[in-house]
C-alpha cells in the first residue's frame, strides 16, 4: 500500500493524517496508526497509566481478548498505557491493510469499552488533567493543555537561539579535528602494532569528528553534516598516508622518502585501493551516524512543529472519562 492509499484510506475512517501518521479518536479512546514498511499497520491507543483495570493480570487478560476477537493476525502489547497493535501483511494489497485497519479500529476500543479501561486523560507535560488538546507525543496520542503545547513549541525556540548565541564555528571546527585525530588513534595503532591495516576501523572517524564538534559547542546548523563528511574524508586519506609512513618504518625506508613514495606510480595504484575501501567504511560511518548528524537544534524545532500539526481539539474535554 502507498502512502498516499493509506492517507485517504485513514481520512475515510475520520483520523486526521499529518507526516503519514494517522491521528483521532476512535470509541472515546485517543489512537495513532502507522504504515510501517508499506506493509504493516500499527495502531497505539492511548490509555490511563495506573488506572482500573490495567494491573498485570488484568492486561495479559486484555491482549488476550483482543488477539481472540481479532479476525487478522496481530502482535498485541499492553504496557504503561500503550495498547500496541501490530499487523503484519507481506502481500502489501491494499484492500487487505484496509480490512485490517477496520479491524483494528472496532475491537480495540469495543474490548476497552467492555472491560471498563479508561483513555489516557492526564498530560504528559504537567500530569495534571482536564486537557484541551490532543497531540503527537513521545510515540503516541495523547491529550495536553494548551498552554504546555505553547510550551514545548517555546522550548524548541529557545534551544535553537541559545545555540545560536552560544555556539561557535571555530570551538565547533578545533572540536572536529581533535575528535576526527583521536577516532584515527584505533586504526594507526592497528597498523603499527600488527602491520595489518583493518579498514573497518575507519568508520570510527566520522562518529570522532561529529561528536568533538558538538562537545566543543559548535553550532548545531547545516553546517555540521558537510563539515563531518569533509573532516572524515580528510582523516581517512590521512591516515592512509599515515600507514604508508609507518610500513616505511617498518621497512627500514627513511620518512624523507615519502614524498617520492607518493609519486611512485606503483605505490599511487596500491594506496588508492587503500582509500577506496577504507572511504567506504567511512561512508559506512557517516550512514550509522546518520541521526546524529542531522538531529541539530533546529530538528528539534521540527519535531515541535510536528506536534503542532497533529494537535486537535480534545473531543473528551470535560467528559467522566472514568465511565468508560
Amino acid at each position: 500500500m502507498k502512502k498516499a492509499d493509506f492517507a485517504a484510506c485513514a481520512e475515510q475512517r475520520g483520523l486526521r493524517v499529518v507526516n503519514n501518521i494517522a491521528y483521532g479518536v476512535v470509541g472515546n479512546y485517543p489512537v495513532q496508526v502507522q504504515l510501517v514498511q508499506d506493509a504493516n499497520l500499527q495502531v497505539v491507543v492511548s490509555l490511563e497509566e495506573g488506572g482500573e483495570g490495567l494491573d498485570k493480570t488484568s492486561s495479559k487478560e486484555i491482549v488476550k481478548e483482543i488477539r481472540g476477537e481479532l479476525q487478522v493476525k496481530a502482535t498485541v502489547s499492553l504496557h504503561n498505557g500503550r495498547l500496541t497493535a501490530l499487523v503484519g501483511n507481506p502481500w502489501g494489497k491494499a484492500k487487505k491493510v484496509e480490512e485490517g485497519l477496520d479491524d483494528l479500529l472496532s475491537v480495540l476500543p469495543a474490548v476497552l469499552h467492555r472491560r471498563g479501561i479508561s483513555p489516557q486523560k492526564t498530560c504528559p507535560i504537567c500530569h495534571r488533567e482536564d486537557c484541551e488538546m490532543l497531540a503527537a507525543f513521545d510515540g503516541s496520542y495523547q491529550p495536553i493543555h494548551q498552554g504546555c503545547l505553547e510550551g514545548i513549541a517555546q522550548a524548541a525556540g529557545q534551544k535553537m537561539a541559545q545555540n545560536q548565541e552560544s555556539g561557535s564555528y571555530l570551538t565547533g571546527l578545533l572540536g572536529a579535528i581533535i575528535g576526527g585525530l583521536l577516532a584515527t588513534i584505533p586504526a594507526v595503532a592497528v597498523i603499527w602494532f600488527t602491520e595489518t591495516a583493518y579498514s573497518l576501523l575507519y568508520f570510527l572517524i566520522p562518529l570522532g569528528v561529529y561528536h568533538g564538534y558538538r562537545l566543543a559547542r559548535g553550532k548545531m546548523d547545516g553546517i555540521v553534516l558537510p563539515l563531518t563528511c569533509v573532516l572524515s574524508i580528510v582523516f581517512g586519506v590521512a591516515t592512509d598516508i599515515m600507514n604508508l609512513a609507518i610500513s616505511m618504518v617498518a621497512n627500514e625506508i627513511p620518512l624523507k622518502y615519502l614524498g617520492v613514495m607518493l609519486t611512485n606510480g606503483e605505490v599511487q595504484r596500491l594506496l588508492m585501493g587503500d582509500m577506496v575501501s577504507s572511504l567506504l567504511f567511512v561512508a559506512l560511518g557517516i550512514a550509522v551516524t546518520w541521526n546524529q548528524i542531522s538531529r541539530t537544534a533546529r530538528s528539534s524545532m521540527d519535531d515541535a512543529l510536528a506536534i503542532q500539526q497533529s494537535a486537535m481539539v480534545n473531543p473528551l474535554a470535560g467528559q467522566d472519562v472514568n465511565r468508560y
